[in-house]
Order: C-alpha cells, then structure tokens, then sequence
C-alpha cells in the first residue's frame, strides 16, 4: 500500500535537452533538498540565502554543459554589503555554495540585487586538475540578478545566445528552486561583433516558448521534468539526454585541513593561533579542524 501510494519527488537534478528541428540545446535543473543541505550550515539572512540559491543554481546550469570533466566555479565579488558569492559543482553531481556579507551593511541597503552586490564582477572558471590549463572568464556584473549578468557574458563573450528562466520559492527551508536554459550551439567558424545580431534558427519561437512556464510548473516535483520539457518544446523535437543527480558535497576534510597547516611556518602558526590552538575553518560547510601547535608543528616536520 505505502508503495502505491508514495509520491515520487523528482527534485535535486539536471536534465539535458536538445531541440532536434533546431541548433538549440537545453538543461532544466530543481534543487529542493539539495539548498537545503547547503544553506542549513548557515544562518544567512533571507536576501543572502536567495543569492546563494540562485548562484548554485546557475552553477548546475552553467557547469553540466561544459564538455570537460573538472570543477566549474561561479564566483561574485562586489564591493556592497555581500561582498563574495561561490558556488561550485563537479561533473558527478556535487554541490556546494556559501556567501560572505557585512550584516550591519546589509541593515541599511534596499533588498535589491544591484545595492546587495554593488558594483563588480562575475567569473566562471573551470578547473581541470594539474596538467590543464585554467579557464575563466570574466564580466561585469551587470543587470538585476546573477542570471542577467550571466547571459550578458554568454552573448558578450563567448558570442553564443543563451536564455535562462529562474524560479525561486520566497524562502525556506524547504527550499525550491528551477531553471531552464536554452543555448545556442556555439558556432566553429569565426564571427566578429556584427554577427552577435544574426539570430539562430528557431530561437524566437523557442524563447517564446520558455516564457509560457509557469512557476508552479517548473518548481513542482511531481511532475516529471520530462513532462515539462515535452509540454514546451515538443513542436521542436525535444529529446532529452541522461539525468544527473545532484547533492551537496563538500571537498574539505581533515587530510585538506592537514595539507595546509603543513605549509605554515613556526611564527604563522603561532601569529594564528588562539590559547595554543589552530582552527581551519571551511566556508563552504562550516565544519571546523582544530589542532594544537605541537600538532601543526609535527605536521610541518612530516612534510
């Protein structure tokens, strides 16, 4: 009876689409559980948990529809009361994010996007280990939110037409968010400015499209996303590409906390140090590693 009577929750995933009659490509992505994880080692203010939520969000968008396997990282550094967002997500399907914020500044600003960031910019890079070069770029932030910026950059430097509709509950927890993204398919022959105004094929119809959902259907997790997708595009031919799974994880751990101690000298461990004691905290999951100084010392001797 349970089993008959169990709703599936089709959340915490990004699913890859292709419209066929067209050189579109696509990604949907829900986030429920997965947020909450993240945010609930945080006591963030509600207007800094939204921008946390949106930059993982767009960190799944952004980063499953990079061919290389690595680390793709959102980064927004302004000089307004929250001072940095990050976000990153690897290619098996973990997340994780934090915000760094002045909270007496925060008091005295509108909860508006461009007072809450200031003036300063947006970076993607991707990390593919050692033996790779880094890439990132770089735009100014720019618009009413971290989506804006990001088509800005999409259009202005990579020369690739890309629309993202985000959807957000008001807050949480339970946290709720989705975002379909359409993308031109980047182009290999060489195009120079004036070209950024040549529209792809089956792009205005398929952006009209987009902008008939709904936020109830996009963020609803009994509905299949599969469902979604067919009820927007299947004029276009939608064919959807193998789900990933996501869920927040983090990369720290007392190894990492060991291997950075190891770099510090006598009078660095000493300068951070408190009643005899070093913490590495992380700032992605506030997980704390403390050490004595006997300790950090027998780590410098090992390495």
């Amino acid at each position: 009876m349970f089993e008959e009577t169990m709703q599936l929750s089709h959340n915490d995933m990004i699913v890859p689409f292709q419209l066929e009659q067209s050189a579109l490509r696509g990604r949907l992505v829900r986030l429920g559980t997965t947020l909450d994880d993240i945010l609930c080692k945080h006591q963030y203010p509600p207007p800094v948990a939204r921008l946390v939520a949106e930059a993982a969000t767009l960190a799944c968008v952004l980063g499953s529809m990079l061919k290389e396997d690595g680390i793709f990282s959102l980064q927004a550094k302004g000089d307004g009361p929250v001072s940095l967002l990050v976000a990153d997500y690897t290619a098996d399907g973990a997340l994780r994010a934090y915000a760094s914020f002045n909270n007496e500044s925060l008091s005295t600003v509108p909860d508006r996007f461009c007072e809450l960031l200031g003036t300063g910019y947006l970076s993607f890079t991707l990390d593919r280990g050692a033996g790779f070069e880094r890439y990132q770029g770089i735009v100014e932030i720019d618009g009413d939110s971290l989506t804006k910026s990001a088509q800005h950059y999409f259009l202005q430097s990579e020369q690739v037409h890309t629309e993202i509709k985000y959807f957000a509950t008001a807050g949480g927890p339970p946290w709720q968010v989705a975002a379909v993204c359409i993308q031109a398919m980047p182009r290999t022959e060489d195009i120079g400015d004036h070209d950024l105004d040549r529209i792809p094929d089956g792009w205005d119809e398929m952006i009209a499209l987009l902008h008939t959902l709904t936020p109830l259907e996009a963020m609803d997790t009994a509905l299949h996303p599969h469902d979604v997708l067919f009820r927007l595009f299947h004029e276009g031919g939608v064919r959807v590409h193998d789900t990933q799974h996501i869920q927040h994880r983090c990369r720290c751990g007392l190894a990492r906390a060991e291997q950075a101690l190891a770099t510090l000298s006598e009078a660095e461990a000493l300068e951070f140090s408190d009643d005899n004691i070093v913490e590495v905290k992380c700032e992605f999951c506030n997980s704390t590693y403390r050490f004595t100084l006997a300790e950090v010392a027998a780590l410098r001797g090992a390495d």
